[in-house]
């Protein structure tokens, strides 16, 4: 089985991406506000700016989207590898049925015979969670801040935020 680790270089490109998908958002937002204002010369310039700087950061988390895919590292596990799990979640590992309920960050995978410890995101925490592994699995709750989640769970959240001001 394959499994995406998180490397140093690959949470500081997330960082990247986070922060330009706010920046895109912030002018976004101020793109919907100005339509309160239609008359003002400032806001005409205003909307000009809006729109010309979320074109221009969009160009740029686009590159950083490419970037950020070639910084992914995989390691592979075979099935007869003793595998401590540990998840960051609300509820305990038995009871997790959705990939949303693992935070993007904090999981940890230690194979016992290489006695190394790697960062796995939760797609990968969820999928050995699920395998026929032997997992001995724990909880450890572990806060994140806003720019170090998911960039796909970002855009979707900021999506949202856009659409209800739309």
């Amino acid at each position: 089985m394959k499994v995406t680790i998180l490397t140093s270089e690959l949470k500081r490109a997330n960082r990247r991406l986070n922060a330009s998908l706010l920046i895109i958002a912030f002018f976004l937002l101020l793109f919907f506000a100005l339509f309160w204002f239609p008359e003002n010369q400032t806001t005409k310039t205003l909307f000009l700016i809006s729109i010309f700087s979320a074109g221009g950061f969009i160009l740029l988390a686009i590159i950083l989207l490419v970037i950020r895919q070639s910084k992914k590292a995989v390691i592979v596990l075979d099935g007869f590898q003793s595998i401590e799990l540990k998840i960051n979640a609300e509820v305990e590992p038995e009871a997790i049925t959705k990939m949303s309920q693992i935070d993007y960050l904090g999981n940890e995978i230690k194979i016992n015979s290489l006695e190394e410890v790697y960062e796995i995101d939760n797609r990968s925490a969820f999928d050995l969670l699920k395998s026929n592994y032997n997992i001995n699995a724990k909880i450890e709750v572990t806060e994140t801040s806003l720019l170090d989640m998911s960039p796909k769970q970002m855009f979707n959240d900021l999506m949202g935020t856009l659409w209800a001001a739309s």
